[in-house]
C-alpha cells in the first residue's frame, strides 16, 4: 500500500459527517502535518476526496458519502410551505466566510459597499445578490421604496449606445427619434442595482459607472451640462477574470470581491443540501408530495454537473416535470422520480457502472465468488426485483437481465447443466418450453440463447398483454424449420396459456429460436449498431438525441454538433473521433442534416475501417426510429439503414449513401468555404439543370475552409470516385480535375461546357450513343477546343487537319471516336506550343519512346506534324510523332 492509499484509507475510517482536518489526521497517523496536507490535496485533485474551504479546512472521503447515499430509502418531500429561509441556498461551510463579508458590505453605512461577484456560469451569483437584498430588506425593515433592479449587460452588448441608454437613461433628441427615458440607475436609487455580466460594459460605460460609485453622479445619454445624483448599492457579477476585462479604476471601486466556488469544489454534504432544497421547492410548486428513488438521488449527487448549481436545479426541474406528467396519466397520489425521468446527463451516472441498477444498491460484498452459479442466481433475482420496483417495463427488465447473463457467461463459461432456472425462471415454464421446441433446434441453442427465449416468454405471460413491435426487416432470412418451430410454439402458447401472438411477435420468436453465429456468441457486446446524429448549429444534434434517448429510456443515440465556425478539417476530425469512440464493432449509422456532412461518413470509414452508413435530411422521427430499431436482435448496419430510410415520416424516401461505392461512380463536388452556403445552392442548381440528363451523377457539397486548406473530403472523393469536376467559389487547384467557377454557370456557355464534359466522361456501357462519322469530327473537335484552348484558332486548326486526314485516314484505320480524341489531343499540344512562342513560357516536350518494334504510322504523323508546323510556324519535336504513333494501330503486314 502506498503512502497516498494509506492516507486515503485513514480518511475513510476517521472522517465522520463533519470531516477531519489535516492536523487531526496527522496526529492519528503520527505523520507531519505538511505531508498529510500534501496527500490530502492530491486526493482532492484526483477527486478521491472533498475539501471544504474555511478555517480550518476540513476533508471528506468521497466513497463513504456515495455509499451512504446508496443505502437510503426513497426520500419524501411534503408540498406544504416552510418558513422563509433566505440563506438556505448558501448557508454551508464553504459559503460562510463569503456571506459574512458580503453581509458586512451590505450593511456598511450609508449605502453599503460595492460588491463584485465572480465565478463560473451557474454557481449562483444572481441568486446570492437577490438573497443579500432580501436579507437587508428584512433585517433593516426596509419598505417598498428599497428597490432591487437586475440587468444583464450582455443583452445589449452589441450596441454600446443602447446599453448605456438602458443603464443611465436617454435625453430627448440624443439621437434620431430618441425620447426622454429614465435609466436603471435612477430607478434603483436608494436600493440595489445588480449588473450581471458587467464585463460586457464598454470602457466608456465603465468610466461612467466609476463616476457614479465615486461621486454619486451621472449623466443621461445625450446630456452635456446637467448632472444627476443617485446613491445605490451596486453588485456586479462576471464569469471572466476581473483584472483582464474591467478597467483598473472600476475594479478599485469595488470594496469587496468574492469568488463563488463551483459545485465540484463544494462538499458532498452541501450538494446533498442543495438537492434537498431544490426538491422541496419543486414539491411546493406542484402542490403534490414528491418522492425520489435512491438510484435517482445517487445519480444527482454524483453526476458531472458542468453547469454547477444552475444546471443541477434545471436537471431536477426536468426530472420533476417528467414524473409529474406520468402522475397525471396514471392518477397517482404523489410524484415519484424514477430513473427514466432523469435527463441524459444525469443518466450517465447510472450507466457508468457495469450493471446499471445493481451497482446502485449492492454495496456489500458476497461471501461467495461472483462467478458461482448461486451468486449469479441471487444477483439476477435481486436485479430483477430492483428493476421492477423502479418501474422498468418487462422488456427493459429482460434487456438488463440478458446483459448480466451475457457478461457472466462470456467470462465464466457457465454450462447448461448449471442453468436450471433456480428461482429466476419458473421451472415448470422452462420444462414446458423444452417440450414445445423440436429437439434439433433446442440442441442448437446455447444456454444463453435458451435463457433469453425463456425470459421473453415469461415476460409475455406475466404482462398478460401484447407488445407492439416494429416490423422486422424482410432481409432477415430464417431457415424454414426455425419459422415452423416458432409457429408451433405460438400455437402451444395459445392452447396452453390462452396467449395469442400477432405475426410480428411470432417473427421475434423465430429470431430467438435461430442460433447466432459463433462470433456473436463470443462477443455479445459487439452486436449493437451505434447511431450518431451530426447536424449544424450549437445544439441541434444534441437536442434530437436527448429527446430520443428520453423517450427510449436509455442513451442509444449519440450526437455531434457542428458550429458553422469550425473548419472542414476540424469537422472531419471531430466526427472521426466520435465514431471511433462509439463503434461497438457492428458499425455506425450516421444521420446528418445538410451539406458536406453527407460525405464525411464514408471518408471516416475509409480512414478508420469502421463501417459507416449515412442518411441525410435527419428529423426527430428518424432519430427515434433508428434508436428504437437498434434494440431489435440480429439488426445489422445495412438492414438498419434501409429500414430507417424506408420508414421516414414526411420526407422523400432516400437510400443510404453506400459504403462501398465503386470507383467508377461519377461525382461532382460543389465547393465553398463552409460547404453549407454556396455549395448547397450549386447542388440544387445542378440537380435542376444537369441531373435530368445525367441521373448517374452524385453531387457532394464540400467545404474548403476559411484558410483554403486542402479538404480531406475532396481528396476522399477524388480517391474513391470518378471526380468529374469541381464547381464552386474557391479553386482547389487539383491536378487532372476541371474546376468551374460558380459565376461561369450563370453565363450562357457555362452549362453547355459542363454538359459536354459530362458527356465525355459518361461510362460507355451507360451511354449507348449513336456512333459519329468522319464528317462530324471537324465540327465536334472545333466545339471542344473552343472551350479549353487559349491561343489556338480552333477553326483554322480543324480545317487544316480535315484536309490532311482525308489523305491519311485510310492508312491509319482508326475509328472516328478515337480519331476525334486524337484531334483534340493534338490541338492542345499545338495550343501549348503557341503559348510558349507568344508568352515565352517553356513547354515540357515528351522524349521519344523506346522503340519496341516498327511503328508504321510514324511516317504518317511526321508528315501531318510537318504540315501543321508550316501552317502555325511551330516546331513539333520528334517525341510528339512517336507519341501519336503509339496511339494508332499498326498496319497489317
Amino acid at each position: 500500500m502506498t503512502q497516498l492509499e494509506y492516507v486515503e484509507k485513514a480518511l475513510e475510517n476517521l472522517a465522520g459527517e463533519s470531516g477531519i482536518t489535516a492536523t487531526e489526521l496527522a496526529q492519528h497517523l503520527q505523520l507531519s502535518r505538511s505531508s498529510v496536507s500534501r496527500y490530502l490535496n492530491a486526493l482532492t485533485q484526483q477527486k478521491r476526496a472533498n475539501k471544504q474551504p474555511g478555517r480550518p479546512v476540513r476533508y471528506y472521503p468521497i466513497r463513504n458519502f456515495i455509499d451512504s447515499s446508496l443505502h437510503k430509502k426513497p426520500v419524501y418531500f411534503p408540498h406544504t410551505s416552510s418558513p422563509n429561509q433566505p440563506f438556505t441556498f448558501t448557508q454551508h461551510e464553504s459559503m460562510k466566510p463569503l456571506l459574512q463579508e458580503a453581509m458586512a458590505a451590505m450593511l456598511y453605512p450609508p449605502h453599503g459597499l460595492p460588491i463584485l461577484l465572480h465565478g463560473e456560469t451557474g454557481v449562483g451569483k444572481s441568486h446570492l445578490a437577490h438573497t443579500l437584498y432580501q436579507w437587508v430588506k428584512e433585517t433593516s425593515q426596509k419598505n417598498d421604496s428599497f428597490p432591487y433592479i437586475s440587468f444583464n449587460c450582455a443583452e445589449y452588448a452589441q450596441n454600446p449606445d443602447l446599453l448605456l441608454g438602458q443603464l443611465f437613461g436617454v435625453k430627448q433628441g440624443a439621437y434620431t427619434g430618441a425620447s426622454e427615458r429614465v435609466g436603471l440607475v435612477e430607478r434603483a436609487a436608494g436600493g440595489v442595482l445588480f449588473l450581471d455580466e458587467i464585463h460586457r460594459l464598454p470602457p466608456s460605460g465603465q468610466e461612467m459607472l466609476f463616476q457614479l460609485l465615486d461621486q454619486g453622479r451621472y449623466r443621461r445619454l445625450g446630456e452635456a451640462d446637467q448632472e444627476r445624483s443617485a446613491h445605490l448599492q451596486l453588485i456586479g457579477a462576471t464569469t471572466e477574470n476581473p483584472s483582464s476585462v474591467l478597467l483598473p479604476t472600476l475594479i478599485r471601486r469595488f470594496a469587496l470581491s468574492l469568488t463563488l466556488p463551483p459545485l465540484r469544489e463544494r462538499t458532498p454534504t452541501e450538494r446533498e443540501a442543495l438537492l434537498n432544497l431544490f426538491l422541496r421547492q419543486e414539491a411546493k410548486k406542484m402542490s403534490v408530495p414528491l418522492v425520489i428513488e435512491p438510484a435517482c438521488r445517487h445519480a444527482f449527487l454524483t453526476y458531472d454537473c458542468i453547469g454547477n448549481t444552475g444546471q443541477l436545479q434545471s436537471d431536477i426541474q426536468t426530472a420533476c416535470a417528467r414524473a409529474f406528467l406520468r402522475r397525471l396519466h396514471h392518477h397517482e397520489g404523489e410524484v415519484t422520480i424514477l430513473p427514466e425521468d432523469l435527463p441524459p446527463a444525469v443518466t450517465q451516472a447510472l450507466q457508468s457502472s457495469a450493471s446499471p441498477s445493481l451497482s446502485l444498491t449492492n454495496t456489500t460484498s458476497s461471501p461467495k465468488s461472483p462467478s458461482s452459479p448461486t451468486a449469479l442466481y441471487s444477483t439476477l433475482l435481486r436485479l430483477s426485483k430492483e428493476l421492477e420496483e423502479k418501474g422498468y417495463s418487462p422488456y427493459e427488465r429482460i434487456r438488463h437481465l440478458q446483459e448480466e447473463v451475457d457478461k457472466t457467461l462470456a467470462s465464466d463459461h457457465v454450462t447448461e447443466t448449471e442453468w436450471q432456472g433456480k428461482g429466476l425462471i419458473d421451472e415448470e415454464l422452462m420444462a414446458w418450453i423444452r417440450q414445445s421446441i423440436p429437439t434439433d433446434i433446442l440442441n442448437s441453442l446455447s444456454p444463453k440463447e435458451f435463457i433469453s427465449l425463456s425470459l421473453h416468454i415469461q415476460a409475455l405471460l406475466e404482462e398478460n398483454r401484447l407488445f407492439v413491435h416494429a416490423p422486422l426487416p424482410v432481409s432477415i432470412d430464417l431457415p424454414p424449420p426455425v419459422r415452423h418451430a416458432a409457429q408451433r410454439l405460438a400455437e402451444q402458447l395459445a392452447s396452453d396459456h390462452s396467449l395469442s401472438l400477432p405475426p410480428g411477435e411470432i417473427e421475434l420468436l423465430a429470431l430467438l429460436l435461430s442460433p447466432r453465429p459463433q462470433s456473436e456468441k463470443s462477443h455479445p457486446a459487439n452486436r449493437h449498431v451505434a447511431v450518431l446524429v451530426a447536424a449544424h448549429g450549437n445544439a441541434s444534434a444534441q437536442s434530437m438525441a436527448d429527446v430520443a434517448n428520453s423517450l427510449l429510456g436509455e442513451s442509444l443515440v449519440h450526437a455531434v454538433d457542428m458550429p458553422l465556425s469550425l473548419s472542414p478539417s476540424s469537422v472531419f476530425a471531430r466526427i472521426r473521433d466520435v465514431i471511433q469512440q462509439i463503434d461497438q464493432g457492428a458499425g455506425v449509422l450516421m444521420l446528418t442534416d445538410i451539406g458536406s456532412l453527407t460525405t464525411i461518413g464514408e471518408a471516416v470509414s475509409d480512414d478508420t475501417g469502421i463501417l459507416v452508413e449515412t442518411l441525410s435530411d435527419v428529423s426527430l422521427s428518424m432519430v427515434i426510429d433508428a434508436g428504437r430499431k437498434t434494440l431489435l436482435p440480429n439488426r445489422d448496419l445495412s438492414s438498419l439503414a434501409t429500414s430507417v430510410s424506408s420508414r421516414r415520416i414526411g420526407l422523400h424516401t432516400q437510400s443510404p449513401i453506400p459504403h462501398s461505392s465503386t470507383e467508377h461512380s461519377r461525382v461532382i463536388a460543389t465547393l465553398c468555404l463552409t460547404g453549407e452556403g454556396a455549395a448547397l445552392s450549386l447542388e440544387n442548381w445542378i440537380r435542376e439543370h444537369i441531373l435530368p440528363t445525367h441521373p448517374d451523377i452524385q453531387i457532394r457539397p464540400v467545404g474548403a475552409g476559411t484558410k483554403h486548406e486542402h479538404s480531406p473530403l475532396l481528396a476522399h472523393l477524388a480517391k474513391r470516385y470518378q471526380l468529374v469536376a469541381v464547381i464552386g467559389t474557391v479553386d482547389p487547384k487539383m491536378d487532372h480535375v476541371p474546376f468551374f467557377p460558380a459565376w461561369e454557370l450563370l453565363q450562357s456557355e457555362g452549362p453547355a461546357r459542363l454538359n459536354r464534359l459530362l458527356e465525355a466522361s459518361r461510362p460507355y456501357p451507360d451511354m449507348n450513343p449513336s456512333p459519329i462519322t468522319s464528317e462530324e469530327i471537324p465540327s465536334l473537335a472545333e466545339e471542344g477546343l473552343l472551350e479549353i484552348s487559349e491561343f489556338l484558332q480552333p477553326r483554322r486548326y480543324c480545317q487544316r487537319m480535315d484536309k490532311l486526314m482525308v489523305k491519311e485516314r485510310v492508312h491509319l484505320g482508326i475509328p472516328p471516336e478515337q480519331e476525334l480524341g486524337i484531334w483534340i489531343h493534338l490541338g492542345l499540344i499545338t495550343d501549348r506550343l503557341l503559348k510558349e512562342r507568344i508568352t515565352g513560357e517553356r513547354v515540357t516536350k515528351p522524349p521519344p519512346p523506346a522503340k519496341e518494334g516498327p511503328l508504321p504510322s510514324l511516317s504518317i504523323w511526321e508528315r501531318i506534324l510537318s504540315e501543321l508546323a508550316s501552317t502555325f510556324e511551330l516546331d513539333y519535336s520528334q517525341g510528339y510523332a512517336y507519341s501519336l504513333a503509339t496511339l494508332t494501330p499498326k498496319e497489317e503486314r
